[in-house]
């Protein structure tokens, strides 16, 4: 059922409060049609915009991505309260089995994530390697 504008006089506010000038003329429902399709055009041209935007990821997810984040998390943690770098002293050494890397952050890595974990604590090789790519160092 359209309600024409004069039946709203009826309320007290007027035409120019309710539906504005520029929709003068039109029914109650011609005004709640057009702003509807004025909203879904805003809302499918801000959807055009961010599928233009979005690059999916090619590939497989990174190997040790998660564990990449937190060891940058906890590099900010480190750095602020020891007060050196992360990749200060940090050493790799494809000769030592036992602890292939080494340093003053491994070392606090391992209390940290090691004591958080209980039974699927990651090995020193995946820790090593995902603090290795997390702040920066490269493969000799």
């Amino acid at each position: 059922m359209d309600f024409e504008l004069t039946d709203y006089f009826m309320c007290n506010f007027s035409p120019d409060e309710f539906i504005g000038t520029e929709n003068e003329g039109l029914t109650i429902d011609e005004v709640d049609r057009k702003n509807i399709d004025e909203a879904l055009n805003r809302m499918r041209g801000a959807i055009e915009d961010i599928q233009e935007r979005y690059v999916p990821a090619k590939g497989r997810p990174k190997m040790n991505g998660d564990l990449e984040v937190v060891i940058k998390k906890l590099q900010i943690v480190f750095e602020d309260f020891s007060g050196q770098l992360a990749r200060t002293r940090f050493a790799v050494s494809p000769y030592d089995a036992e602890l292939p890397y080494k340093g003053p952050f491994m070392d606090f890595l391992k209390v940290v994530i090691w004591g958080h974990y209980e039974n699927e604590k990651p090995s020193i090789g995946s820790l090593g390697e995902a603090a290795r790519n997390a702040i920066g160092l490269r493969k000799s």
